[in-house]
């Protein structure tokens, strides 16, 4: 719990050296050497290492997918706000990506792929 008090505020009142209350919290702000992960902390420590072995799309290519999935019907079955959602990207991230030229890198795809088709 933090106070708007100073440390040597704080010590006055039971006649402690202001030194000695600076390091017990300094202490008591430091983590513990081998403590004990908490149950949130193992939680997110198992998300991040599922993350780093199971490599994300970019961002850009969920983009990408949302643009084929919804070309690929003729109906669109699910919303671009929908796929946003179970892709983890924003909907407006992906109308903002829309609106932008073609890179220079997409141009030149889209001209290979034409002697290939």
């Amino acid at each position: 719990m933090r106070s708007c008090r100073t440390v040597s505020e704080v010590a006055r009142e039971p006649e402690l050296n202001p030194e000695t209350l600076r390091g017990w919290v300094k202490k008591q702000q430091e983590p513990a050497p081998n403590a004990e992960l908490t149950v949130i902390e193992r939680a997110r420590l198992k998300e991040l290492e599922r993350r780093n072995r199971e490599p994300e799309m970019e961002v850009a290519s969920k983009y990408e997918f949302i643009v084929e999935m919804r070309l690929d019907t003729t109906e669109c079955a699910y919303s671009v706000e929908f796929m946003c959602d179970r892709l983890g990207v924003s909907s407006s991230g992906y109308y903002d990506w829309r609106s932008h030229p073609e890179s220079a890198t997409g141009q030149r795809r889209e001209e290979l792929k034409l002697p290939i088709e």
